[in-house]
């Protein structure tokens, strides 16, 4: 779920249990837009976070229920009370509302994946969230296996920006004999980010004559995005409390390792040393103003041997 801290204004996304702010540290709160009410995203008596609407991402309400403003899970439950009206006697209606809700609660429980979206640059959602956020982390060195490794990352910006302007790149034409050139994908991208490439979907007509869609990026010489945000991407945070501290900081303030009768001797006291990770922070600042589009390719697929040498041939 993405949204602004209430306390810093900071965008931020929380995943899996994580419910403060990296910046300010502050459980992230939010205001009802039905009740008005404000609830924070983690449950005070059993300390977990609370529930998010599968159809619209947003938390639900623990006093209302109620989730996203938006929500088409509304629009799915009307639009079958509307196909059910003049069939159910008025006086079983409310019995079916309740038995509605429940089908469309169904429903979103098995839903699949949410179709993906993408910025006015074709950049996708899921690069835009986390993808991005990892290549920068290890172009940076974390959790690399080297200086080696680290280093490979960054040869691959360096290929990108080491084109003339107007040079088409594809996946097919750029990675390795073997591989699927994931990494590739991943540094295209950030690179539509900075400026230096735009993404288009392009297509041709192979010997067959069927019309072939691939994804190209164009080299070009731009200022980066807006909204594009790459600072403090690796953060620090105490394994006890699950508070953030900036990469700087090497203790934290709070937190002691009291005797537990095998580490430390008899009255000691440790503070408790803070251990690195990505902070959750979205690169993109525009999140929620992504939309459908050409989708790209996801892990693990490539153009076909026809694209490729279709693509290489011009």
């Amino acid at each position: 779920m993405m949204g602004k801290c209430w306390n810093c204004g900071t965008e931020v996304i929380l995943r899996d249990e994580e419910v403060r702010c990296d910046r300010c540290k502050k459980i992230v709160r939010y205001w009802c837009h039905s009740c008005k009410q404000p609830f924070d995203v983690q449950d005070r008596e059993t300390k977990k976070k609370v529930r998010e609407c599968k159809w619209c991402g947003f938390f639900l309400c623990p006093n209302c229920d109620t989730c996203g403003i938006d929500c088409s899970k509304d629009i799915h439950i009307k639009i079958v009370e509307g196909l059910l009206a003049g069939i159910i006697p008025l006086d079983k209606w409310n019995i079916a509302q309740d038995k509605i809700k429940k089908i469309v609660d169904y429903f979103e429980d098995i839903k699949l994946g949410r179709e993906q979206t993408q910025c006015a640059f074709g950049v996708p959602k899921s690069y835009a969230k986390d993808r991005i956020k990892g290549i920068l982390a290890r172009m940076d060195g974390f959790k690399t296996k080297g200086i080696f490794d680290k280093e490979a990352f960054e040869k691959k910006q360096e290929e990108v920006l080491d084109k003339p302007c107007g040079y088409e790149l594809t996946i097919g034409n750029t990675r390795d004999n073997g591989t699927y050139g994931q990494e590739y994908r991943d540094v295209f991208n950030l690179c539509v980010c900075l400026g230096k490439l735009k993404y288009k979907k392009k297509s041709f007509k192979n010997k067959k004559g069927i019309e072939v869609s691939y994804d190209a990026w164009i080299r070009i010489e731009e200022t980066p995005c807006l909204y594009f945000d790459d600072k403090e991407i690796i953060v620090k945070h105490c394994p006890k409390c699950k508070k953030t501290f900036t990469r700087d900081k090497q203790i934290c303030d709070e937190c002691v390792w009291k005797n537990n009768g095998k580490n430390h001797i008899k009255g000691d006291l440790k503070q408790i040393p803070l251990v690195e990770k990505i902070s959750d922070n979205p690169t993109c600042k525009n999140l929620n103003n992504f939309t459908k589009g050409g989708k790209q390719k996801e892990d693990g697929e490539s153009e076909s041997e026809e694209n490729i040498e279709k693509m290489e041939s011009r």
